[in-house]
């Protein structure tokens, strides 16, 4: 189907708008869905059907066996619970989790510091070891509203399997940390009534069992990462800031020891430190310990058996642990090294090329200009093709993820806005096969005046520029051919998905942009599958074709000018096939195009 011009009389310039008007048609697949023919391969059930069918089955399931009390006191208290559980990746829980991780280094770097029996009586380490005591508790009932991922990477927020789900793993562990830190509170606080050397050694017993909470960092660290995005370069650089924060705490824990060892008597701090405060046992202690992993000395050596064995012990871990550690920052700066070469020699061979083929100095430095954003924003924002992991994921995770990446973008048009909500599978799958992601350079020109169009463009970050055509009579321009600039948000060449369209501008970028671009012949061949999904869209064409073919030529354009009434078609076209769907006896589930609904 080709767009074919009505001819009349009259002014040049009125030849040009509105007498020379377009007369446009729907592309063959609306035409088809319009008139209830069922397409190839079609199929009902991602359509309301479908929708209503998952809904109430999703229902029936928390009905049919829900355990709690029918009373409406019972029942408002459960649901009360019920809005209290949170996503284990949203951002009340990161934030929490951040919280516990502060809380775990510090009684990694606190506990020991107990073996100094001055510290243990500061007003500071009494209301800290309280706040921590209070941290740990809440964390033990929070976590029983926690949402979770089962075997089959299913989310599940039910009130009663998260309850169940936390019990059958980590309660007990929790619960008897928990009674430890209040219990260690307790006797450290009321240390009287058990005389000072008992109760000092049961407070360092009870807090030492504190440290068994280290065993659940590795899932905060693995929870984190997931949630913050950071590029190869900055994972590796705090990788080795990791490194060397490890390095440190191992000497830290090291170092309090030997000032355990060495404050029995007759041992080091007698004949090196005796009388000195504790800042200068601390780290005398902390030089003593970090000379064993470095070929140093000092002063303090061991004066008694079970100092030099524990030197010993000492000597032979540093040996292994500095090695290792050691290598791993050698490798983490190699590679850091080899991330910055690689680019380097990437733009000394463009340079050459450029060079060698006498390219003019204005395209050279957009070239290279366009390059340096580029790679910038792959360093910023990690690209789907570099992580390998990613193309083993199965077809409808990709689908899911593809979703969550252009939805936000896709949205910003009332149509998708409300077609995701009765078609989400469908929409899914344009997500993942019809979308595809273009990057301009400032400068670059999107498609120019008389281009036939394949596809609708939704700007995601960048601003370009968007020239009309002018009268090829009277050389004037109209009102509508003024420059309008296009900013993040804004759709273009929306027309090319319901009929065959000629581009009616020039579109040139005025910055670095991004672009999501939706092929139109792969759009249609994914509405070819679905019948009910077509219809839908298929009244939504319709509309907008009949608003094309009252415009003049002169009015045409590529962008949303506020003529069509987007949001308006959108919810005639979605009441009008509900009132079909009603009467044809199928049931359908009522609509809002309310962005917030």
């Amino acid at each position: 189907h080709r767009s074919s011009r009505a001819m009349t009389s009259g002014t040049p310039d009125e030849e040009w708008g509105a007498v020379e008007a377009l007369t446009f048609h729907l592309w063959p697949l609306w035409d088809l869905a319009l008139n209830g023919e069922c397409l190839d391969g079609c199929s009902n059930n991602s359509g309301p059907m479908g929708r209503r069918t998952l809904v109430s089955l999703s229902m029936t399931k928390q009905i049919s066996g829900d355990p709690y009390p029918r009373n409406v006191s019972s029942y408002a208290v459960v649901n009360f619970l019920q809005r209290r559980v949170v996503h284990p990746s949203g951002l009340k829980r990161s934030v929490w989790l951040c919280l516990s991780m502060v809380l775990v280094s510090y009684d990694m770097f606190a506990t020991p510091l107990s073996v100094f029996s001055d510290l243990n009586n500061s007003r500071f380490t009494h209301t800290a070891n309280l706040v921590t005591a209070l941290f740990w508790t809440v964390d033990f009932w929070a976590s029983f509203f926690v949402g979770y991922h089962d075997n089959s990477n299913n989310l599940e927020l039910l009130l009663e399997r998260t309850f169940w789900h936390y019990t059958k793993r980590w309660m007990l562990f929790d619960l008897i940390l928990v009674l430890v830190d209040w219990i260690s509170f307790v006797v450290a606080s009321n240390g009287g009534a058990l005389g000072p050397g008992r109760m000092l050694r049961a407070a360092r017993l009870l807090r030492g069992l504190g440290l068994l909470r280290v065993i659940r960092l590795p899932k905060f660290r693995k929870n984190l990462r997931c949630l913050i995005g950071l590029s190869e370069y900055t994972a590796v650089t705090l990788s080795i800031f990791n490194h060397l924060f490890g390095i440190l705490l191992v000497n830290h824990m090291i170092a309090c020891l030997w000032y355990l060892i060495g404050s029995q008597g007759g041992g080091w701090v007698d004949v090196f430190a005796k009388g000195e405060s504790v800042e200068m046992l601390y780290f005398t202690s902390l030089h003593w310990s970090l000379t064993q992993f470095t070929p140093a000395s000092m002063s303090v050596q061991p004066q008694n058996v079970g100092e030099r064995i524990f030197a010993v012990a000492v000597l032979l871990f540093a040996l292994v642990a500095f090695s290792s550690f050691v290598s791993s920052i050698t490798n983490l700066m190699t590679h850091l090294r080899n991330l910055r070469n690689a680019e380097t020699q990437h733009f000394l061979k463009l340079d050459r090329y450029l060079r060698d083929k006498r390219i003019s100095m204005p395209l050279s430095v957009r070239i290279r200009r366009y390059l340096e954003h580029l790679l910038g924003e792959q360093h910023r924002n990690l690209q789907e093709k570099d992580v390998e992991l990613l193309q083993k994921l199965s077809e409808p995770l990709q689908m899911e993820l593809r979703y969550e990446l252009h939805y936000p973008h896709l949205s910003k048009h009332p149509l998708f806005l409300c077609y995701a909500v009765t078609n989400l599978p469908v929409v899914q799958r344009v997500c993942l096969e019809a979308l595809k992601t273009i990057c301009l350079c400032a400068g670059d020109v999107l498609f120019s005046l008389g281009d036939t169009a394949w596809g609708m463009y939704f700007v995601v970050q960048g601003v370009l520029l968007y020239n009309m055509a002018s009268s090829p009579v009277s050389g004037r321009s109209t009102a509508s051919a003024c420059p309008e600039t296009v900013k993040a948000g804004q759709w273009i060449c929306e027309s090319v998905l319901w009929t065959p369209w000629e581009h009616r501008g020039q579109m040139r970028a005025l910055t670095e942009a991004k672009l999501l671009a939706l092929e139109a012949e792969k759009f249609h061949k994914i509405l070819h599958k679905n019948r009910t999904a077509a219809q839908q869209l298929a009244m939504y064409a319709a509309e907008t074709i009949e608003r094309l073919n009252q415009l003049g030529r002169a009015e045409l354009t590529d962008l949303d000018s506020g003529v069509l009434d987007c949001a308006g078609m959108v919810e005639r076209a979605f009441e009008l096939h509900a009132g079909e769907e009603r009467m044809a006896g199928r049931s359908w589930l009522p609509l809002t195009t309310n962005p917030a609904a």
